[in-house]
């Protein structure tokens, strides 16, 4: 018997799944914007992401939208018409870059998905140009799944990329000592994986970030090869302390321009195996104690977990789930977000396979 995968959800369509239980996450006002600037985003969206601050009185509350390639027929001409509303040209560089991947230009041919990222501060009612994120792993989906991977990577491959995203974004080429960089932070540990690169299009300078993820007990060593300005064994030890079950973890690195201070981000719970509910309310208590998450955000992400299924019209459900990013100052975390992702499950509740889809929901 053949399955049919549920088509993916609208970005309104998973506003729907923010219920009562996102409150200490989300308040109304910021509820209420993003489900109005997501109503203008008629597209198919894979993952919905809130970018919540943890903090004690920081309200703050960005989106983004992760969009995979079987969205990308439906939406390059609905950009281009947001892009058409917009008096910022960068809109219109996006547009067409998103096009270029819908239409399969051998430049992004090795993107599985991306995601649009719109930080809301101070961008009045106008959708802001967003800040783009590029997985650059082509064998992401297959690691997931602890398939065996042929080949890897190389850092070339990934140096043309981000030379041929920041050529159509920002209108200039790049500065010959970027490439170096990346080489510099694709071979300081081994096993080390570049998971995501990102430009964010709206700061200034444009900023070019990117992820990788390398073993814990690496983290010190890495950092110093890097040359990284920080304490780099304390804060591996800082990151034990609060995450000892993580085996890997995540370091969004700033490539360009280098930041003059010894700040570091580090996410967590970013892999399958990290999704031990009894680690994950290990690691908010910590957290909770340092005071970087108050105690009703951390209830509310704790809730997430005991229910991270929710069911929308048609039969289908969606999935929501969790990571973190720590801010460090040297060696100490100096602030929290959380990022919650609400997920169409591909299939519906009265498939055969929706047990299995079930169960993945907690990864």
């Amino acid at each position: 018997m053949s399955i049919e995968p549920q088509p993916l959800a609208s970005a309104s369509e998973l506003m729907g799944c923010v219920g009562p239980e996102f409150a200490p996450l989300l308040f109304e006002p910021r509820r209420q914007r993003i489900a109005q600037l997501a109503a203008g985003l008629a597209l198919p969206v894979q993952t919905l992401c809130l970018e919540c601050r943890l903090g004690p009185g920081d309200e703050r509350v960005d989106f983004g939208l992760c969009l995979f390639p079987t969205s990308r027929a439906s939406f390059a001409g609905t950009l281009r018409t947001v892009a058409q509303r917009s008096t910022q040209p960068s809109w219109h560089r996006c547009a067409d870059l998103l096009a270029d991947w819908a239409e399969r230009d051998p430049r992004y041919a090795s993107i599985p998905f991306l995601c649009m990222a719109f930080d809301l501060e101070d961008s009045g009612h106008e959708l802001p140009v967003p800040c783009l994120s590029f997985c650059v792993d082509p064998h992401f989906f297959a690691r997931r799944l602890g398939l065996p991977i042929v080949a890897a990577s190389s850092t070339a491959a990934l140096e043309q990329l981000v030379t041929d995203v920041v050529r159509t974004l920002l209108d200039q080429d790049l500065p010959a000592n970027v490439g170096e960089r990346i080489a510099r932070r694709l071979t300081g540990a081994p096993g080390i994986e570049a998971r995501h690169m990102s430009l964010m299009i709206p700061r200034t300078p444009a900023t070019l970030k990117l992820d990788v993820a390398l073993s814990r007990e690496d983290v010190a060593e890495y950092l110093r090869s890097i040359a990284w300005h920080g304490p780099a064994q304390a804060l591996q030890d800082t990151i034990a302390e609060l995450a000892p079950g993580h085996r890997r973890v995540q370091l969004n690195l700033v490539v360009d321009p280098l930041p003059a201070h010894a700040g570091l981000e580090v996410e967590l719970c970013t892999e399958p195996d990290q999704s031990d509910r009894g680690a994950r309310a290990d690691l908010l208590h910590g957290l909770t104690r340092r005071g970087l998450i108050t105690e009703a955000k951390r209830a509310a992400l704790m809730a997430l977990c005991d229910r991270p299924l929710f069911d929308m019209p048609h039969g289908q459900q969606a999935a929501r789930n969790w990571y973190l990013k720590l801010v460090f100052d040297g060696a100490v975390p100096r602030s929290a977000k959380a990022y919650v992702g609400v997920m169409p499950r591909p299939f519906a509740r009265d498939r055969p396979d929706f047990a299995a889809a079930r169960v993945s929901a907690h990864q």
